[in-house]
């Protein structure tokens, strides 16, 4: 079980001056809020959605709240990772900026589907601090059982159960997993995360849970489809993380992990079961279309290529033998432009009577689906060489005859 240190307590005492008549800085009173639970985070850890959980702060009056007539989420709940970490939740996060994208914060529950839609967020945090209920990658979020076949009666709360696809995503930490209401303990909890640095790759985390070393075992279809014999040992370390791929994993498709723990002669499966990841789609950027070389004027050489559709920009490469740039990092081979938007380029550092060799490449943007969320820059295969010289000085009268 985590324990909340008083420096945080304190600072989150002065840091709450900054919240008077949203949070109440009185006893917890747990009738007044209908949503039960945690959240938890590998980076962040647990996240309390209810004062009446135990190890919730003490002194505050806070909790997240469904209003069964309208469906408006609102409230607060508590993370411990750092001073006065609060998170609103809908409009109770007005006067902490627009959401991504614009507009005014907000989160609302279908009762038909069981998912809360919208926003939340990390207060202290600034712009990092949004959190998206429902993800752009079509997982059901934060997904509630109501008990007693209603909610908002006496005595009746909204709990979070744990569910694989019950999460929701902050781009500074990744996924926040919702978890059951029962009082979170120092558990072995398993994420999984795709990448394409390089692609198709699965990075696994997971927390301490104190052994010896940590065995991680793939299942190659989704969890749901996996049985015991499913699962292979793709490796083991002493770390905290593992990656996998990219021998070995294919491109959009959907994996299953377990990690063990063991200890001597102890073993321990993560508590959170297997994590289902799917890897992404391997986009590669298209290469130029045929490059081509003349000195037009003197001093200057004067690249034209094909234009790659959805290219960002065009990075140019020279060299002084014909071979010389077939790996782009060898030394004979030298990277003279980047971020050339147009599809021609112009070289002036050029003395005449030598030869020159040039190859392009363009860059295209790819979504990296590992946190926090970004795009990637990926340079294609270069284009064909192509070779000119020119025959005078800038400014010269006269030429080679």
């Amino acid at each position: 079980m985590y324990k909340h240190k008083k420096i945080y307590l304190l600072l989150a005492i002065v840091f709450v001056l900054f919240l008077v008549g949203r949070i109440v800085w009185a006893a917890c009173v747990p009738g007044n809020h209908n949503v039960r639970g945690w959240g938890w985070n590998p980076y962040v850890g647990w996240i309390s959605l209810s004062c009446a959980n135990e190890e919730a702060p003490s002194g505050f009056d806070f909790g997240v709240n469904v209003d069964v007539g309208t469906g408006e989420v609102t409230g607060y709940a508590w993370n411990n990772w750092g001073p006065g970490y609060w998170i609103c939740f809908g409009t109770d996060c007005s006067g902490y900026g627009e959401i991504p994208g614009g507009g005014s914060p907000w989160a609302s529950y279908n009762s038909g589907t069981g998912q809360i839609t919208g926003w939340a967020k990390f207060i202290g945090w600034g712009e990092d601090g949004w959190i998206q209920l429902t993800t752009d990658y079509g997982e059901t979020t934060f997904r509630g059982d109501e008990t007693e076949g209603t909610f908002g009666g006496a005595g009746d709360t909204w709990e979070t159960p744990l569910e694989e696809a019950d999460r929701a995503w902050n781009p500074a930490i990744g996924w926040i997993q919702w978890v059951p209401i029962e009082e979170p303990t120092e558990e072995f909890i398993l994420g999984a995360t795709p990448s394409i640095e390089p692609c198709p790759t699965v990075i696994l985390s997971w927390t301490d849970a104190g052994a010896d070393t940590y065995e991680i075992y793939r299942c190659d279809y989704d969890c749901p489809s996996c049985i015991d014999e499913n699962y292979i040992n793709i490796g083991n370390t002493v770390e905290l993380t593992y990656t996998d791929g990219p021998t070995g994993l294919l491109e959009e498709h959907t994996y299953c992990y377990k990690v063990k723990a063991i200890t001597g002669e102890d073993e321990v499966w993560n508590d959170n079961g297997g994590i289902s990841v799917t890897t992404p789609d391997c986009e590669e950027a298209p290469e130029p279309g045929e490059l081509s070389a003349e000195s037009p004027r003197c001093g200057e050489i004067e690249l034209n290529w094909g234009e790659v559709s959805g290219a960002n920009s065009y990075n140019i490469y020279k060299t002084l033998n014909s071979n010389g740039c077939n790996v782009l990092t060898a030394e004979t081979c030298y990277q003279i432009a980047t971020g050339v938007t147009a599809i021609n380029y112009t070289d002036t550092a050029v003395i005449p009577r030598i030869d020159y060799y040039y190859r392009v490449t363009s860059i295209i943007s790819i979504e990296n689906p590992e946190p926090p969320p970004d795009f990637i820059d990926q340079e294609s295969e270069p284009s064909n060489y192509a070779s000119a010289r020119t025959v005078c000085f800038p400014g010269s009268e006269w030429e080679e005859r």
